[in-house]
C-alpha cells in the first residue's frame, strides 16, 4: 500500500527536497512499490507481458519494472491510481508489496550524474536509455533506476533504499552536491562550443 507521508521530514529533518545550480534532490512520497518474484517453472503465457530478461534491463507493466535478478522484479509506482496487485492477480509470480520498506528519493540536473559518481562506483554520465543497477552510494546498498519521466521530461535518477536509511543517504547527498556541482561546470567549460573548433 501507498505510504504518503515523507520519511525524510519524519526522521526530524527540515526538508526533503534541495534545489542548486544544476541539479535537484527530491523525495517522492505517496509510491506503491511492490516485489515480483517468477516462480519455479512458472511459463512465460503466466508472466507479465513485458517482462524484463536480463539483469538491468526495464520492463513495464503500467509503470518501469526494474530487473533485479533474473527471477525477480521490482514495480515502481510513482503515481499510483488503481488499486494495489492482490497476490494471484499473476499466477506465475509471487507478488509482494515492499512500499513500506521503501523510500525513494529522485536527482536530476547535469550535476546529478556527478553526485553519483562521487558517492558510488558505478560511472553514470553517459546514460541516456532508461536502466537499472543494484550498487551502493555512500556505503549504502542502493537500487538506481536511470530514465526520463513523463511528468516532466528531463533524465532522472530515481534511488531507491530502505526506509531506515534514507536520511542517511540524503544527508550524504547534500554534503556531496558542491563538489558535484564543481565538477559537472569544469566538465561543461572543458568541451568545446557547438560548432566550434578545437584549437
Amino acid at each position: 500500500m501507498a505510504d504518503s507521508r515523507s520519511v525524510l521530514l519524519a526522521s526530524g529533518l527540515a526538508m526533503n527536497r534541495h534545489e542548486a545550480p544544476g541539479l535537484c534532490i527530491k523525495e517522492l512520497t505517496g509510491c506503491r512499490i511492490t516485489s515480483l518474484r517468477r516462480l519455479p517453472r512458472a511459463e512465460s503465457s503466466e508472466l507479465p507481458r513485458d517482462w524484463p530478461s536480463r539483469v538491468g534491463e526495464v520492463g513495464r507493466h503500467g509503470a518501469p519494472l526494474l530487473c533485479l535478478r533474473p527471477d525477480e522484479c521490482l514495480l515502481v509506482e510513482t503515481s499510483p491510481v488503481q488499486g494495489a496487485m492482490r497476490p494471484g492477480a499473476l499466477p506465475g509470480v509471487l507478488v509482494s508489496d515492499r512500499s513500506h520498506a521503501l523510500a525513494l528519493l529522485r536527482l536530476n540536473g547535469p550535476a546529478a550524474p556527478w553526485l553519483l559518481a562521487k558517492l558510488g562506483s558505478l560511472d553514470f554520465r553517459a546514460a541516456r536509455t532508461e536502466h537499472c543497477a543494484q550498487t551502493r552510494l555512500a556505503q549504502l546498498r542502493v537500487i538506481v533506476h536511470g530514465h526520463v519521466p513523463e511528468t516532466d521530461g528531463v533524465y532522472a535518477w530515481d534511488l531507491l533504499v530502505e526506509r531506515s536509511l534514507a536520511r542517511h543517504l540524503f544527508e550524504r547527498l547534500l554534503e556531496a552536491t558542491p563538489h558535484a556541482i564543481q565538477l559537472g561546470q569544469n566538465q561543461s567549460l572543458a568541451q568545446p562550443a557547438s560548432g566550434g573548433r578545437e584549437r
